[in-house]
């Protein structure tokens, strides 16, 4: 008899997603015999990743070409890591920036050509990380002059 992990029916991100998940163990002999475990469920708790925006600051008025900064981190007890972050402005994708390595953290800057866009728009960054993980900052309004 043998034994070995089917690696195909795990997640390529593992247990890494918070919730119940079901265990099972099926085993097969050399002469084909099988047997199947009890499902056994897990509950894994893994810690959300962050993310805020820095600036521009909820109520700015700006113009032209905006610099959105940005900030995010995942909880250094995960094996994830940052690995992009995406402005969206009122819902829909402007840009993709991929700053992010083997830190805890990726900060940087995302621009935004508000150029003709009048009026007030919601900026909000959402961050992803290599084990798929995801964040979306508060949102910032900003007024566009």
């Amino acid at each position: 008899m043998t034994s070995e992990v089917d690696t195909r029916r795990i997640p390529p991100t593992g247990l890494n997603h918070s919730g119940s998940h079901a265990l099972v163990v099926k085993m097969t002999t050399d002469n084909g015999l099988t047997a199947t475990s009890p499902t056994v469920t897990v509950t894994v708790s893994t810690p959300a990743p962050t993310v805020a925006i820095m600036g521009p600051s909820n109520g700015a008025t700006v113009s032209g070409t905006v610099s959105v900064t940005f900030t995010g981190s995942v909880d250094s007890s995960q094996s994830d890591t940052p690995e992009s972050a995406t402005l969206y402005v009122d819902g829909t994708q402007s840009g993709y920036a991929s700053y992010c390595g083997i830190s805890k953290t990726c900060s940087g800057s995302l621009s935004w050509n508000a150029t003709g866009l009048s009026g007030s728009h919601a900026l909000v960054v959402k961050m992803t990380t290599d084990n798929g993980l995801a964040a979306t900052s508060p949102a910032v309004t900003v007024t566009v002059s």
